[in-house]
């Protein structure tokens, strides 16, 4: 069961990474240090990048992680949750969790040419906060 799931998440996970890779690839890479000069399409562009930056931070952690919530689940007994499934049912939550927490935070901004990016960088933000979480996981673990 906890492989099915696995395979879900790597997939949502997945078609997140290749389509922002995709939007990355046919637009040059901005230099986004200093916005005050940029138009609204290259500060979303932006906002976009920062959030590929984030997710593709995200999926190099991911292993790492698995590895960390698996450890002592064959100690289980039979129809116990494993640390595996947990993670991969909290990793599920998480993201409908930022995907509608962003979706609300550009809401201000709907039909106009800042709710884009407002989304992007409000999942980019809350994607590195993710990331950073995973990392203290591992570090207080000694990885």
């Amino acid at each position: 069961m906890a492989k099915h799931s696995d395979f879900y998440l790597v997939s949502i996970m997945g078609l997140a990474v290749f389509g922002f890779s995709g939007f990355a690839q046919a637009e040059a890479r901005l230099n986004c240090t200093d916005t005050s000069k940029m138009n609204q399409s290259e500060m979303t562009n932006c906002s976009y990048q920062d959030f590929g930056d984030a997710d593709d931070e995200l999926n190099k952690i991911w292993p790492k992680v698995k590895i960390y919530a698996k450890r002592g689940d064959d100690s289980l007994g039979e129809g116990e949750m494993t640390g595996a499934g947990m993670l991969v049912k909290a990793q599920k939550s998480w993201l409908v969790y930022r995907d509608a927490q962003c979706e609300l935070e550009g809401f201000a901004a709907r039909g106009g040419s800042l709710q884009p990016m407002l989304v992007a960088g409000c999942k980019a933000a809350l994607t590195a906060e993710r990331v950073k979480a995973f990392k203290v996981l591992l570090e207080a673990d000694g990885q």
